[in-house]
């Protein structure tokens, strides 16, 4: 590919440009915010009571071996509660920001890392762009907003590890580039990151092992040059610490004693084989209804990235037009995969299709692909197209990068939504709270408050004080039974 045609590098390395980035950065933002100040509605819902009760009943370390011994094999997800419970109790409102803040920063570690490797000197005020978009869709689009973004142990569970393995791929990135200067002590941080992203849900370790693996694969298959053996042992290696960790917290969340009750519940299939056909074709009805359901976000996604990658990817790049095409179309074919793979826990539980909360990593993985695949199909264009369309090329981008960055505009209504029935729950579940408070320090101990709505799709205190949620929150509160009658 011939360099920029001069007008088409002013365009894209001009005030307008740098202009329309910022502008759709602020925008961005702004959507991020949004949904960052509806999570600060979120109060503790189902299960966060017994995660809290078990850490405030036996501790950190103890708690860990009482939860995988009884109640689950997520061990990450227990350790983040840990760490969200040493800012008391409020802390838990700004969950959603703090993971919405980590997400955008994880991806511009990632993008900055990513272009100093591939030699590009790339503005940062782009990558923040970039950044923010993706922060942004995914949280309108997530499959159940209320249990990935607001919700703390969903979040934790589907929303967190994402950032996590961004993060951790940028360390690997950098590692590389610092020709291993950083020792061993980088790997064994990588490995451990691995390691804990898995811990946090078995939909994640399934879909990070998947990433890594044809990460491994496409180093094998993609470094050229006569320093192709290096190069390539290196990536390996590199790879091979989160892969591990990865492999070692499955192995782990396989022999957990507590799996025993929840395979009672949702029995494996006697054909293992099932999980394939079964797993596929849950995949491919996810994308199709995900897909037909909201078009117009989607659309416009994918459109704000073919004009980043006309934007952002120097056209000095010899980029060959087959190859552009091809990696598009790789491109969907590897979201199938992945998507498949974090389907596939879902499938060993019963041959059931992944609940809602369970689809956010799939969600990330289709936005995602999408998002490669009209890169690569705009750079395509962008080879076959004369030299001299390249500044309409350009200048199209631009006008295509304004217009789709006034979309999180139309997230306001999504936004007050959300608020509307969030805000008024969270006082209900403020004022039991103080209710509940109240009558502990007066010494009453088995408690009786008033059955009310403050949580929808989740679990909550009901008239039984040996339901599950009652006990959790008996032991959350410092009570010995809490009953809530109608």
């Amino acid at each position: 590919m011939a360099p920029d045609h001069p007008l088409t590098a002013r365009l894209k390395a001009g005030p307008i440009a740098g202009a329309a980035a910022l502008l759709g950065s602020a925008l961005f933002a702004f959507g991020v915010a949004l949904f960052a100040y509806a999570g600060t509605y979120a109060r503790y819902w189902a299960d966060d009571y017994c995660y809290s009760a078990t850490l405030k009943q036996d501790g950190l370390f103890r708690g860990l071996a009482d939860w995988y011994t009884t109640s689950g094999n997520r061990l990450s997800a227990l350790a983040m509660v840990g760490l969200s419970d040493l800012f008391g109790p409020h802390a838990i409102r700004l969950v959603p920001l703090a993971v919405l803040v980590f997400w955008a920063a994880a991806w511009m570690f990632f993008l900055w890392q990513a272009s100093r490797a591939l030699g590009w000197r790339t503005p940062p005020y782009w990558l923040a762009l970039l950044a923010l978009v993706q922060v942004f869709f995914n949280a309108l689009l997530a499959p159940d907003r209320l249990q990935t973004v607001y919700w703390r142990m969903g979040t934790y569970h589907y929303s967190l590890p994402v950032p996590v393995l961004l993060a951790n791929l940028g360390l690997i990135i950098a590692f590389r580039r610092s020709r291993g200067r950083w020792g061993a002590g980088l790997l064994l941080v990588s490995g451990f990151l691995g390691f804990f992203a898995a811990g946090l849900s078995e939909t994640f370790a399934a879909l990070q092992t998947a990433i890594l693996a044809l990460a491994m694969l496409g180093l094998l298959a993609l470094l050229r040059g006569p320093d192709r053996a290096r190069q390539r042992w290196q990536g390996l290696r590199l790879l091979a610490a989160p892969l591990a960790g990865s492999l070692l917290m499955m192995l782990v969340m396989i022999l957990a004693p507590a799996n025993s009750w929840r395979q009672a519940v949702l029995p494996p299939p006697k054909n293992l084989l099932l999980i394939v056909p079964y797993s596929l074709r849950y995949t491919l009805d996810f994308i199709r209804y995900t897909l037909r359901g909201q078009l117009t976000p989607f659309l416009v996604y994918a459109a704000l990235a073919a004009a980043l990658a006309l934007l952002v990817v120097p056209a000095e790049l010899r980029l060959k037009r087959r190859a552009l095409f091809l990696g598009a179309g790789i491109s969907l074919l590897v979201m199938v995969a992945l998507i498949f793979s974090s389907f596939a826990p879902s499938s060993y539980a019963g041959l059931a299709y992944p609940a809602g909360r369970a689809l956010m990593p799939g969600s990330f993985i289709l936005l995602l692909g999408l998002g490669a695949a009209a890169g690569f199909l705009a750079l395509g264009v962008r080879s076959a197209a004369p030299t001299r369309w390249q500044p309409w090329l350009a200048a199209a981008a631009l006008i295509v990068l304004v217009g789709g960055s006034l979309y999180p505009l139309r997230s306001v209504a999504s936004f007050r939504r959300d608020v509307a029935q969030l805000a008024p729950r969270a006082a209900r579940w403020d004022a039991r709270d103080a209710q509940i408070e109240t009558s502990i320090r007066g010494g009453s101990l088995d408690l009786q408050v008033k059955q009310t709505d403050v949580v929808q799709t989740l679990g909550d205190i009901g008239p039984d004080p040996h339901n599950w949620i009652n006990a959790c929150a008996a032991v959350f509160y410092g009570a010995r039974s809490i009953t809530a009658s109608p």
